[in-house]
């Protein structure tokens, strides 16, 4: 697990900020991680001069043996790129899995479900969905039908989403 951080403007002040950064993000060693973004807190800083708290836009690659997910999250507003994140997603997937590392040798011996996420709120989605144990393909479908069949059109950046589930 590589950490790392960049420098990112505050939306308020125009202030730059450092930012931690993540190439992989390994649940087994880092739980903390999944639960940071659970509670929408992972990257999420407070500027130094005028104290708004923001987040920094996800730009990493989520592991999570046991629920068996590989994620590479983009940023949100790269969502029209998504054919080039995809074949980003699959290069970097083959680098980490090829490599001579223990992460490597996780990753071979898990059936991993390999996607990719915009923004925040899509990688909380699918973590949500796995903690219920909801298929995210079928959710996925679901969510088109109910856009579909919604009288009004979906206005801007909005999308649906499924935010919580009853256990």
């Amino acid at each position: 697990i590589t950490k790392m951080s960049t420098m990112i403007p505050c939306p308020q002040c125009g202030t730059k900020n450092r930012f931690p950064t993540f190439s992989v993000i390994n649940v087994e060693d880092q739980p903390d991680r999944r639960d940071a973004i659970l509670e929408r807190t992972l990257s999420q800083e407070t500027c130094e001069n005028c104290g708004t708290q923001y987040r920094g836009p996800p730009e990493f690659s989520y592991f999570d043996r046991r629920r068996h997910q590989w994620i590479d999250t983009f940023p949100w507003d790269q969502r029209d790129g998504w054919r080039e994140a995809e074949q980003e997603a699959r290069s970097m997937y083959d680098v980490y899995a090829q490599s001579d590392t223990s992460l490597a040798v996780r990753m071979r011996k898990a059936p991993l479900n390999r996607r990719v996420t915009f923004g925040w709120e899509a990688l909380r989605e699918k973590l949500v969905a796995a903690r219920h144990k909801l298929d995210d393909v079928t959710l996925e479908l679901l969510k088109s039908e109910v856009s579909r069949q919604s009288p009004g059109q979906a206005e801007g950046d909005s999308d649906l989403r499924l935010l919580e589930a009853d256990k």
